[in-house]
């Protein structure tokens, strides 16, 4: 923290704890940093698709160990959470709209843009 400005390191979320100088007023409050670009500049392991879909994904993972799919929408808002690996992801009840899929498994997180079309 420098001049009162959070400056985030990694996509993630934690918990910020604010004290004013004079130690009369202490608040607490969650942070969430999520990717600024939809554009994928690491290497991604899982292939998802059809990209725009109207009802369901299809995701191909390889061999890859998938331990949780998250559907969240551009603020953040978690949509649609799956342990492990479904054999699709049904976004029928999303509204149309762009989101991004978190896949996590052992080599790490990867985010999708996606296209939910009706």
């Amino acid at each position: 923290v420098s001049d009162g400005v959070v400056t985030p390191i990694a996509v993630g979320e934690t918990d910020v704890v604010v004290t004013t100088e004079d130690g009369s007023f202490k608040d607490t409050c969650k942070v969430i940093v999520l990717p600024t670009g939809i554009e994928n500049t690491k290497e991604t392991f899982a292939r998802i698709y059809p990209n725009p879909a109207s009802d369901r994904l299809h995701i191909d993972a390889d061999d890859l160990q998938i331990a949780r799919i998250e559907v969240r929408d551009l603020s953040g808002g978690l949509c649609l959470e799956f342990a492990g690996m479904p054999e699709s992801v049904d976004i029928s009840a999303l509204p149309n709209g762009v989101y991004l899929v978190y896949i996590e498994h052992l080599a790490g997180i990867e985010v999708h843009r996606i296209v939910k079309t009706k």
